[in-house]
């Protein structure tokens, strides 16, 4: 495959299918009848006396579902625009979002199965978020070997749970820091991304083995792959929230309820977020660079958007695994069909049979 050459459109179009899927936060209402449908509706079943009053009923929800589309196509070039602007301040990103160089390091570590305990301790005492989440987990009925009096030294948890435990368990606690938001309005985002990151990673571990590395590494990988999306989930949905309350606050001090009606009504634009979406490798590597991190991931980001061209066995393995989750994830959920989608394991070279047999996610 030729790295130079562009993906082809059809790819693109599919692509682009499976992040709207990931991005549409409610489902797609069928559009309401013409204003023509409903007036022969009304002469051919209203009585003569009843026909003013129709019109005139049908004329008022006319002029009101035409303010509301005023409003949010407006409310839908707002949000791209601010959104567009947010993305691109990795450093405001960083502080918003709690994601930490630190942390990248720490995942860096894990990727090496002789790796140091000794620095490894030190990398999570640096981070008083991972500390307590780490603490809380070894204490809490998910661990199965919790002890009868509850860990509150995290060299002591450190120390009990050993470096394998530790390398299974830390990036599945970094992902759910990065991609968790106390915000309710996430809810369904963020059990899409939990999903197609789990699968992800279950997809990269036999592509890692079969390049001859550890599929242990596909917890690190698949989180780390994810960053991107992670991003624009995460500030997609807070912006969301935040304008959609001041435009409300706004609202309320208009004379009449038709603006505010119109307000309460606004979902989140999903075109914009399933465009950044589609970008999300470009987003990771932006990111990377602008908070000064120049580790081994963000050669693996660059890597990522060419993986046929480089020797970068990683790259492969996590490109033909996308693939099968794009694959998996339209072929299941969205289009519920496979017919057309060989282009996909045709682009990211996957065997016909392997994804066949995978079934759905």
């Amino acid at each position: 495959m030729n790295a130079h050459l562009p993906k082809p459109e059809i790819l693109q179009n599919l692509e682009r299918q499976f992040w709207q899927y990931q991005s549409l936060a409610e489902p797609v209402f069928s559009n309401k009848p013409s204003m023509d449908d409903e007036v022969a509706f009304v002469w051919r079943h209203k009585l003569a006396v009843e026909r003013a009053a129709e019109f005139k009923r049908i004329q008022k929800n006319r002029q009101r579902d035409e303010q509301e589309q005023r409003l949010r196509l407006f409310f839908d070039r707002a949000y791209t625009a601010e959104l567009d602007r947010n993305l691109e301040q990795p450093q405001w990103l960083q502080r918003d979002l709690g994601i930490q160089i630190t942390q990248l390091e720490l995942l860096e570590e894990l990727l090496d199965d002789d790796g140091d305990i000794r620095r490894l301790s030190r990398l999570i005492e640096a981070d008083i978020w991972l500390s307590k989440a780490l603490i809380r987990y070894i204490n809490s009925n998910r661990f199965d070997f919790r002890r009868v009096n509850d860990v509150q030294d995290v060299q002591l948890a450190i120390n009990y749970l050993g470096y394998e435990r530790l390398r299974n368990l830390l990036p599945g606690l970094i992902f759910e820091h990065w991609s968790w938001s106390p915000n309710q309005g996430q809810g369904i985002h963020q059990r899409k991304l939990w999903r197609w990151c789990r699968l992800m990673k279950s997809r990269s571990a036999h592509w890692l083995k079969q390049e001859g590395r550890d599929p242990q590494t596909a917890r690190v990988y698949s989180c780390v792959f994810a960053l991107g999306a992670i991003l624009v989930h995460r500030q997609a949905t807070k912006l969301y929230q935040s304008m959609r309350q001041s435009w409300l606050s706004q609202a309320r001090l208009e004379s009449g309820s038709e603006v505010y009606e119109g307000v309460r009504f606004l979902r989140m634009p999903c075109q914009p977020i399933a465009g950044h979406l589609q970008d999300q490798l470009q987003v990771a590597e932006a990111f990377l660079q602008g908070i000064g991190y120049q580790g081994r991931f963000l050669s693996l980001m660059q890597g990522l958007q060419m993986p046929w061209f480089n020797s970068d066995a990683e790259a492969r393995a996590l490109s033909r695994a996308f693939g099968e989750v794009v694959y998996l994830t339209l072929g299941s959920r969205v289009i519920k069909q496979v017919e057309g989608l060989e282009v996909i394991t045709a682009y990211y070279q996957i065997p016909e049979a392997r994804v066949t047999a995978a079934g759905r996610p």
